[in-house]
């Protein structure tokens, strides 16, 4: 089964959301949210390819 790179499960999903929401009101820190967002990618492609990636920054 093949899925779109930045598909993922609705429950995940609002989990994400859920923590970016909380980052940002505990701290106005973008390099945090972009952080989380690259880790959250490299989860979703480590998944679809079944090894660890290296973020890039």
């Amino acid at each position: 089964m093949r899925t779109s790179k930045h598909h993922i499960p609705t429950t995940s999903q609002n989990a994400i959301y859920m923590e970016l929401t909380r980052c940002k009101d505990q701290e106005p820190n973008r390099l945090k949210l972009n952080t989380i967002k690259m880790e959250i990618k490299g989860i979703i492609n480590q998944n679809k390819t079944g090894m660890r990636v290296k973020f890039s920054k």
